[in-house]
């Protein structure tokens, strides 16, 4: 696992990214567009890693014991 200090440059350069992409020319370039969706991708992936991430569908918990089904 990459130290906590790379996480948060490679999470400092997509924010870079995310946020310099105009969101009038995103909508009217496939390119840009692209790129705004790798960035946002990463930022979330980025995010899960250092654990900022708060939202349940991207948290890890416990498995639940379903062999009740049985």
């Amino acid at each position: 696992m990459k130290s906590e200090d790379e996480i948060k440059l490679k999470r400092a350069y997509w924010q870079g990214v995310y946020y310099s992409l105009d969101p009038e020319k995103r909508a009217q370039s496939e390119k840009s567009g692209q790129e705004w969706l790798t960035a946002s991708i990463w930022l979330t992936v980025l995010d899960w890693s250092l654990g900022l991430v708060q939202d349940l569908a991207t948290t890890l918990r416990e498995p639940e014991d379903n062999r009740d089904w049985m």
